[in-house]
C-alpha cells in the first residue's frame, strides 16, 4: 500500500479538541469514574532470557516515539481537552508469581484510569520462573486500540533488539 502523501505533521499546540471517539470515552469515564470498560488489556508471554533494563528503556522509547502513549484528558472550563506530556518515565512494574496466579493479578491490576492525569498505562512483568513471564500491557482505549496494539508490539521487540526505527511522520 502506498503512503499518504497530502499528509502534514500538524504544529505543537497547548491541546487539541477531542474526537467525536475520544469526547464519547472520556464523558463515559466521567460519568462512571469506577468503570473499566475502556481498559484493553494484552498479555504476551515470554519464554526465555529477558533483559529487564533493555525491555524498560525499549518501553521508555516506545512512550518518548509516540505522542499517544504521553496523552491526557483533563476537563478544562467544563470541556475535556486533549493534551500531551512532553515526556513521562516509564517504570516497568515487577512482581514474582505462580503462572496459575497471573490471570488473577492481571485482574487485579485492571483498575480505572484517571483521563485528566497520564500515564493511561502500565506495563508489568510477571515473573513465573526463572526463564518464564508474562509481560501485560493495561491501557485505556482512548489511546491506544486492538490495530494500534499489534503496531505497538512490533516496534516494542524492534526497539528491544536494538534496531533503530525510522522517524514517527505523523502521529
Amino acid at each position: 500500500m502506498k503512503p499518504m502523501t497530502n499528509l502534514e505533521k500538524s504544529p505543537a499546540r497547548e491541546y487539541w479538541p477531542l474526537t467525536f471517539a475520544e469526547r464519547q470515552m472520556a464523558v463515559e469515564q466521567h460519568m462512571n469514574q469506577q468503570s473499566n470498560a475502556y481498559n484493553n488489556n494484552r498479555a504476551l508471554e515470554i519464554k526465555g532470557t529477558l533483559d529487564v533494563l533493555r525491555l524498560e528503556r525499549a518501553l521508555g522509547a516506545l512512550v518518548s516515539r509516540h505522542a499517544a502513549f504521553r496523552s491526557y484528558y483533563p476537563m478544562e472550563n467544563g470541556e475535556f481537552v486533549h493534551r500531551v506530556a512532553e515526556e513521562l518515565t516509564v517504570r516497568l512494574q515487577i512482581e514474582s508469581c505462580t503462572h496459575g496466579d497471573v490471570e488473577k493479578l492481571i485482574h487485579n491490576a485492571n483498575t480505572p484510569y484517571d483521563l485528566g492525569n497520564a500515564p493511561l498505562f502500565r506495563f508489568t512483568l510477571y515473573k513465573t520462573g526463572a526463564e518464564t513471564a508474562v509481560l501485560h500491557f493495561g491501557m485505556h482505549h482512548i489511546i491506544m486500540d486492538r490495530t494500534s496494539a499489534g503496531v505497538m508490539l512490533d516496534e516494542l521487540w524492534r526497539l528491544y533488539n536494538g534496531e533503530e526505527l525510522p522517524p514517527v511522520e505523523l502521529d
